[in-house]
């Protein structure tokens, strides 16, 4: 999934189920579908994102992430907020950051976070803002939650 230039997700691995039983089953070896940020309940996304330098939301090109798969569900979720990809994902996010430097955008704080940084988040309302004259890249395993 991918705005030229601006955002890719790039998936590497996807389950619809976590996988309960190794070794894994030959059905469950193959990636399954399309990057989405909609990542089921019971379902498991490993992926690498690599943002552009700049500020999403003043793009020209803004309408085109936001049709994003899975980011409207994922709008709705958020808190209201002046930013309009903030989105809270049904998900327990494990997130390295690779390269590059980012801007994590919370309800009421943001936080940078560079190269080799952790970052552990659970369906909280966020965005990414890369305020930095390179291309920042992470890599993230997203378990699938139920929100409470």
């Amino acid at each position: 999934m991918e705005v030229a230039g601006i955002l890719r997700l790039t998936q590497i691995w996807c389950t619809n189920s976590v996988p309960r039983l190794v070794p894994l089953a030959a059905s469950i070896r193959e990636p399954a579908g399309p990057p989405s940020v909609n990542v089921g309940a019971d379902a498991v996304l490993f992926a690498v994102m690599d943002l552009a330098p700049g500020d999403i939301t003043k793009s020209e090109r803004l309408q085109e992430v936001l049709a994003m798969d899975g980011l409207a569900e994922a709008r709705e979720r958020a808190s209201a907020h002046d930013n309009p990809i903030m989105h809270a994902t049904n998900t327990i996010d494990y997130l390295v950051v690779l390269s590059g430097e980012l801007t994590l955008v919370l309800d009421d704080e943001e936080v940078v976070v560079r190269a080799g940084d952790l970052i552990v988040q659970g369906g909280v309302s966020h965005s990414w803002i890369n305020h930095t004259d390179k291309p920042a890249r992470m890599l993230g395993v997203l378990v699938g939650a139920q929100r409470r």
